[in-house]
């Protein structure tokens, strides 16, 4: 068997868990629950961003922005319930517990409260693992070409560029995991 990479157990909140890479040098690295109750792969701003100010006339003007662009968008509904909008990203260059990719895309969500950070079924259905009970899952396969067959369709113009947004205001220090 040979291991890609591993979702790590957590038994003080019973969930597994990766690392990855932030996109780029301003944002966090992001801490992704492996979460196959999610259909997609979902990152909110307060994961995102190490910390933020408290103009929220800032905040709410990147999310009008985000809300009113062209960018392709989902409606989304969490595990209590609640009604989000996400707008589709794509990065390049990305490691997942230690696995390079070329290409990950999520849906970015404008929440500023919640830092959430979901590897979801839209990424998880492309690996083949080995889970024993509250054991590490160990993912030995990764199809490089049905997640990409999944989103290549996409017009690359409608996908939002994290790098196209200016986290400046929001950023007081930068903070690593």
């Amino acid at each position: 068997m040979t291991e890609l990479f591993r979702a790590k157990y957590r038994k003080d909140n019973n969930a597994y868990t990766v690392i990855a890479s932030p996109f780029n040098d301003n944002l966090n690295h992001l801490l992704f629950k492996f979460d196959s109750g999610a259909s997609y792969t979902i990152v909110s701003l307060a994961a995102l961003i190490p910390t933020y100010s408290k103009d929220f006339s800032q905040r709410d003007k990147i999310a009008k922005q985000l809300e009113n662009s062209h960018y392709i968008k989902r409606d989304l509904k969490s595990a209590s319930g609640h009604n989000m909008t996400g707008i589709l990203c794509h990065v390049t260059k990305i490691q997942i517990a230690g696995y390079f990719l070329d290409h990950f895309w999520f849906y970015l969500v404008p929440d500023y409260e919640h830092p959430k950070a979901l590897l979801g079924v839209d990424f998880i259905a492309c690996c083949k693992f080995e889970a024993e009970i509250k054991r590490d899952i160990i993912v030995t396969r990764f199809s490089k070409s049905h997640y990409e067959t999944s989103y290549q369709f996409k017009e690359k113009k409608k996908l939002l560029d994290i790098d196209s947004i200016d986290f400046s205001d929001f950023i007081i220090e930068s903070k690593k995991i």
